[in-house]
């Protein structure tokens, strides 16, 4: 079947309104409209992260199986939103993760963990097995056994239980780094508390390597999910 000319699609949340344009705007790049935003305050922090743009990742990039098209996974994709209610949240705030700086839920959320086990699981027939490149780039992570097996069988090691949800905000920075990044990003409290996921993005990399939101489908189902 003829492809599209996207190298990798993915699925995540991408904030609209003025988080999405905060999140835009400090990374330097606006995967809602494919275009960059000029002199980012945070232009040394964020050039790996930027080619994404604002995003929270549900299903991890992947190269199209031979068997799918584009079309098909936007049906699918559209499919699981209708199946799918809103997740409100009590809010969001900046956390440091290790080396990187995102924002982070409040407080835990089974739904939240649901929809993207369920982005995993119920997209994987459209990912194409991974090569051993894609394998590669996890070898030095020093994975337990557990995240072994999740990339061997999902292609991606931080699914499941592994999963956080979070809007990356920066490269992996030095220690150093924090004090001056913590005192540059904009207080974001009023855009996020409280914070409600109420739909989700597929995403498309150009050949330049650059993310671009494709189409975005409303979350609808009733919250009490009985039409699933």
């Amino acid at each position: 079947m003829p492809q599209s000319h996207f190298k990798r699609y993915a699925l995540y949340h991408v904030p609209s309104d003025a988080l999405g344009d905060l999140g835009a705007g400090w990374l330097g790049w606006d995967c809602r409209s494919g275009v960059p935003v000029a002199n980012p305050v945070s232009d040394g922090w964020t050039r790996g992260a930027r080619r994404y743009g604002f995003h929270a990742t549900l299903k991890a990039p992947f190269r199209l199986a031979d068997t799918e098209t584009q079309f098909t996974l936007e049906a699918a994709a559209a499919r699981l939103a209708a199946q799918t209610a809103p997740v409100p949240l009590e809010g969001l705030a900046p956390r440091w993760l290790g080396r990187f700086l995102a924002l982070v839920p409040l407080e835990q959320s089974q739904p939240l963990s649901d929809l993207a086990a369920r982005c995993v699981t119920e997209l994987d027939r459209f990912r194409a097995a991974p090569t051993s490149q894609d394998r590669a780039k996890y070898a030095s992570r020093g994975l337990n056994p557990a995240l072994q097996d999740n990339l061997q069988r999902w292609g991606y090691p931080y699914i499941f239980d592994a999963f956080r949800f979070h809007l990356t905000l920066t490269d992996r920075l030095h220690k150093s780094e924090r004090g001056t990044v913590d005192a540059a990003l904009p207080s974001v409290a009023p855009l996020t508390q409280p914070f409600r996921l109420d739909h989700i993005s597929l995403v498309g990399e150009d050949a330049g390597g650059w993310f671009h939101e494709l189409n975005r489908y409303a979350l609808t189902a009733p919250p009490d999910g009985s039409d699933r």
